[in-house]
């Protein structure tokens, strides 16, 4: 592989950075996504998460404005994980990820608190700009997902 940076074109909000968070029990497609939000300006990467517990926590800890979640892990699995977020993390905006495009899925992580779902295979342009279309929110009044007020500092 050559020394170069693959850069994926996408049409980006104005604002601060959006911080973005992963739970997904599959540990290289986490670190790759972390390589991948570090390498984007508009976006980053506050932490990873294997397993649902460690997802709650670093929810709690680290109050991202993302968090991507995979929707079938061990332990309950992304439903568990997004209805936590939103005890947990109120601000946050839960996006659901899967290998598949189940309805049944889609509907569950839905009555759990994501805000959108996700097939794994997207384009990593669109991946990118829904994550900071959603971390936007506020600016948009006709936009589905809930509205995250400004972070302070």
């Amino acid at each position: 592989m050559s020394g170069r940076t693959v850069r994926h074109h996408y049409v980006t909000t104005d604002g601060p950075p959006v911080r973005v968070a992963v739970v997904d029990d599959d540990p290289p497609l986490v670190k790759a996504l972390g390589l991948l939000f570090a390498d984007e300006p508009a976006l980053r990467f506050v932490g990873g998460a294997f397993t649902v517990a460690d997802g709650v926590e670093l929810v709690a800890r680290r109050q991202p404005d993302v968090l991507l979640v995979d929707v079938r892990m061990p332990a309950g699995g992304g439903v568990v994980v997004a209805a936590q977020a939103r005890e947990l993390a109120p601000r946050t905006v839960v996006l659901a990820m899967s290998a598949t495009d189940d309805p049944d899925a889609r509907v569950e992580m839905t009555e759990a608190g994501a805000a959108g779902y996700l097939v794994k295979n997207v384009d990593m342009a669109e991946l990118l700009h829904t994550i900071d279309v959603a971390g936007h929110t506020c600016d948009d009044p006709t936009s589905p997902l809930p509205c995250r007020p400004p972070r302070s500092s």
